[in-house]
């Protein structure tokens, strides 16, 4: 297991099947036991806390919002942001009510200090009433998208697990393709075709994605590189052999997905179903979090830092691709034989 770089705290709104939101902040405290019970959805204690998450709660308050109790195949879908991004969020949100697939839940991270955005995401969140909805907030104003994953994994209450982007979106049989698909195998994981959205100066259009497999899973090429994008993908968490399984390394500070989806393949092969059923979103701006960052440290978006800013992150950002590559590196080399069969690229793309 590894440990955060620094501790966090953060708090969970959660829309409970009595149809009432609660807020727990949790701080940079001692050590205690926390476990998301399975029936209700509510904080409890009990089982041994992860070494990666922090660990005190304090129920601050109540927040109205309705919600309505998921079964026992639910899926658990993970949702990422920051401040400023209520709008996609709320596209994001609405493709998942959207969906066929009606037992679900949804765990959203907010990373950020700012109330405002907060209070934002519950007016966001107060949208949808028939969701079952958790808010938790990271509090920090560093780049903690890999903390941010696990942190919604362990608060996730569901058989099924899935991740999405603020800015992407799901097509209504998406998640339904997806359980149908692991429920006639015995896979661990399934994955789906996406389309590509580009916007550009306010104007969006469709495209292909051009990542996109056009018959099978290839273990090779994936090994070259991530073209499986996080939203795509489900995985059957009772068939995985350790329940903190999904937990991605919490250094990266980019292909934390990627680090996730190489431990899959590991798994076995996963079911490939070969129609669009979500959209992979690219805005050529900041807001696309990936190019908002390589423009800062390019020095080419408003507001540079200074050059030891730009250094750190940097560094930040080969360390994530050395975690990646000795990642690939360990699993060759208990696997030796493979290097006959693979030529296997080293460096993140």
């Amino acid at each position: 297991m590894w440990l955060p770089s620094r501790p966090c705290s953060f708090f969970l709104s959660s829309s409970l099947v009595t149809g009432e939101s609660e807020i727990i902040r949790l701080g940079e405290l001692s050590p205690s036991c926390l476990t998301v019970s399975r029936d209700d959805a509510a904080i409890t204690a009990g089982s041994q806390q992860p070494s990666w998450l922090p660990a005190v709660h304090e129920k601050l308050a109540a927040v109205p919002g309705t919600g309505k109790k998921t079964g026992e195949n639910a899926v658990s879908i993970v949702i990422r942001t920051v401040s400023g991004r209520a709008a996609l969020l709320d596209r994001a949100l609405s493709s998942i009510a959207a969906n066929s697939y009606e037992s679900k839940e949804v765990v959203i991270v907010y990373q950020g200090v700012d109330e405002r955005a907060v209070n934002d995401i519950r007016s966001v969140m107060d949208n949808y009433p028939d969701l079952v909805v958790y808010l938790l907030q990271n509090k920090t104003t560093e780049d903690q998208r890999a903390m941010n994953l696990n942190l919604g994994f362990h608060y996730s209450t569901g058989r099924y697990q899935a991740i999405l982007d603020d800015d992407d979106v799901y097509k209504s049989d998406h998640l339904q393709t997806l359980v149908d698909a692991l429920s006639a195998t015995a896979n661990v994981w399934a994955y789906a075709a996406t389309s590509l959205e580009v916007e550009t100066d306010g104007i969006t259009q469709q495209k292909p994605f051009p990542e996109n497999p056009q018959e099978h899973f290839s273990f090779k090429r994936l090994l070259a590189s991530n073209y499986i994008p996080a939203h795509t993908f489900l995985v059957d968490r009772m068939r995985l052999p350790s329940p903190d399984y999904l937990v991605t390394h919490p250094q990266l500070c980019r292909c934390e997905d990627y680090y996730i989806i190489l431990r899959l393949a590991f798994l076995g092969e996963p079911v490939f179903c070969n129609k669009v059923t979500s959209s992979y979103s690219i805005r050529e701006d900041t807001t696309q979090t990936n190019i908002g960052v390589v423009r800062r440290l390019e020095g080419q978006s408003k507001g540079t830092r200074d050059g030891q800013w730009q250094a750190n992150e940097l560094a930040r950002w080969h360390t994530s691709e050395k975690i990646i590559d000795d990642l690939k590196e360990q699993f060759l080399q208990k696997n030796y034989w493979l290097k006959d069969f693979l030529s296997v690229q080293r460096s993140v793309k």
